[in-house]
């Protein structure tokens, strides 16, 4: 029994040796592999059940249980059907009264290893050691449950004697191959993870290199790989548009050939330094000499690469031409100095003022108009100087503008000089927003109006007083237009009396020009007698008149009189 044993041990080591050699030759899941296992542990399982342990005819066992439940475990269902095929067959030809439990046994085995192996596939972690000796436990308590289906009691006997060797040795065995064939498969992993880091980084490498090697063609900034003796190994475009040169121009040329004599020095210095291992880097501005003889300005940046032996290998650097940007600079600087002269010098009050009210920038224009100085007014908001009438209505253009109501808006309103006096000004605000559009701040112009204000109110008062005055001679004219109206009643009632008065005077003349007519008859009369008789006349004869002697025309009433 000993021997036997020790044969099958000898069995399953040589199945674990050829084991490994087909998992480390063969591609993982692949057909080829779980054929070739299942030719393996069918073969094995062979081996095992040709020096078997017999307890009586037809009776005995041996480590193909081991066998078959490992074969599911590592190769799967293909390579578990396969060793199966081969053991009960085998065991089939062998016959006796233990081959229908001895073929049983063999299935049980193949099955439940193949059942473990999907349900430790279905969880995150991998199978434990525990777990391996679980399964050859079950399968070993399937196979003492089976020999006591032999008929004729006949497999007692070996239950009797070798419960304690199934139950035991077998376990630690499947336990064992298990762990031997999971670390064959882990190094496989491990191996294949290494290859594919390694394949990632070679690829990451090349497309670095190519990268580099893009950036270094298309980039808009100068490029360069010098040589420790200064030369211009190799070059962009960038950096030959910015120099005037082309590539086998500048290649011919060092670099200390084309810097500006004022520069070299500094750079030389910096460059001396780096290749004697101080620094590995470092970054300048200077300026180069374009090949039509002007100078270029230029930021620098050279980093050193060292051969592996710690040898000087070659020089990176990166030249970005800094004309536009220092022209840039130079103008926006004389910008500033303008906006500070007009914001200095100007007229008028200008301040920058925060969304909150607060004064950020004022001028000394706007300190004069309020009378404070300017570490006094950038302590306040504009809120703390403004009038109270005046400030609801200069909040709400504020917030029109934050909603992006209006884009300015003018008004006129009064300050609080810091004496307690009033000013009136008038206020102009913009608004300044950052790049997302959110408000940034106000620009704010403020002009003293004051003496507008004063004249406006004087010419308002002489305006009242002008029309007060044409209100009395208005009222005068009243006045006098009804005195004129009861004199011309006084007068219509006078001219009807003397209306009355005419007619009397008027039938008293007519009498008495009748009666002087009648005289004067007489006298003509006795005058004509005075002439019959040879004596002169008596009487002088006048003409009456149509009028009373001393009565004036008195005229009648006419539709003129009522103007």
């Amino acid at each position: 029994m000993t021997i036997n044993l020790i044969n099958n041990i000898s069995f399953l080591i040589a199945l674990a040796a050829a084991g490994q050699v087909v998992v480390l030759r063969l591609p993982e899941n692949t057909l080829n592999r779980q054929v070739l296992l299942g030719l393996l542990f069918g073969g094995a399982a062979l081996l095992g059940m040709a020096n078997p342990v017999n307890f009586a005819p037809g009776v005995f066992f041996d480590g193909r249980s081991i066998v078959l439940a490992v074969a599911g475990v590592v190769g799967g269902g293909v390579t578990a059907a396969i060793a199966a095929g081969m053991a009960a067959f085998y065991r089939y030809q062998l016959g006796g009264i233990g081959a229908p439990v001895g073929i049983i046994i063999v299935l049980l085995s193949a099955l439940f290893g193949v059942l473990a192996r999907q349900w430790w596939l279905r969880r995150t972690k991998p199978p434990r050691p525990i777990d391996y000796l679980a399964l050859g436990v079950v399968v070993q308590l399937m196979q003492l449950a089976a020999f006591t289906q032999v008929p004729n009691r006949a497999g007692y006997a070996f239950i009797e004697q070798a419960w304690w060797v199934l139950l035991l040795f077998y376990p630690l065995t499947t336990m064992l191959l298990c762990l031997i064939f999971r670390n064959v498969e882990q190094q496989l992993i491990d191996k294949a993870a290494l290859q594919s880091a390694r394949d990632a980084l070679v690829a990451e490498e090349r497309a670095s290199l190519q990268r580099f090697r893009a950036y270094f063609e298309h980039s808009s900034i100068g490029f360069a790989i010098t040589s420790a003796e200064k030369g211009w190994l190799e070059v962009n475009d960038a950096l030959c548009a910015a120099l005037g040169y082309s590539r086998d121009e500048l290649t011919r040329l060092t670099w200390a050939e084309l810097t500006c004599p004022a520069d070299l020095p500094a750079d030389q210095m910096q460059f001396d330094r780096m290749l004697a291992g101080e620094i590995n880097s470092y970054d300048i501005d200077k300026r180069f000499i374009h090949k039509e003889g002007h100078l270029v300005e230029t930021h620098l940046a050279a980093s050193l690469v060292r051969k592996p032996d710690g040898g000087v290998d070659y020089v990176v650097a990166v030249v970005e031409d800094l004309s536009e940007r220092k022209q840039a600079q130079r103008s926006l600087a004389e910008s500033e100095a303008r906006f500070e002269g007009i914001f200095e010098q100007a007229a008028v009050g200008i301040a920058l003022v925060a969304t909150d009210g607060r004064w950020l920038r004022v001028n000394g224009r706007l300190c004069s108009i309020v009378g404070y100085t300017q570490e006094e007014l950038l302590a306040k908001t504009f809120q703390d100087i403004t009038h109270p009438d005046d400030l609801d209505a200069d909040l709400d253009q504020v917030r029109r503008m934050c909603a992006r109501e209006i884009d300015n808006y003018s008004l006129e309103k009064r300050y609080y000089r810091k004496n307690g006096g009033i000013v009136w000004i008038n206020l102009t605000v913009s608004m300044v927003r950052k790049n997302d559009g959110a408000p940034d701040y106000f620009i704010s112009v403020v002009e003293d109006i004051s003496a507008r204000k004063a004249m406006e109110q004087s010419l308002a008062e002489s305006q009242m007083a002008a029309l007060a005055e044409e209100k009395r001679a208005q009222l005068a004219a009243l006045n006098l237009r009804d005195e004129a109206i009861a004199a011309r009643q006084q007068a219509e009632a006078i001219s009807a009396t003397l209306a009355g008065q005419v007619d009397e005077l008027r039938r008293w003349q007519a009498a008495m020009l009748g009666r002087e007519a009648r005289i004067i008859s007489i006298k003509q009369e006795v005058n004509e007698l005075l002439a019959q008789s040879g004596q002169p006349p008596r009487y002088g004869v006048q003409l009456p008149t149509d009028r009373v002697p001393g009565v004036g025309q008195i005229p009648s009433k006419s539709a003129g009189d009522e103007a």
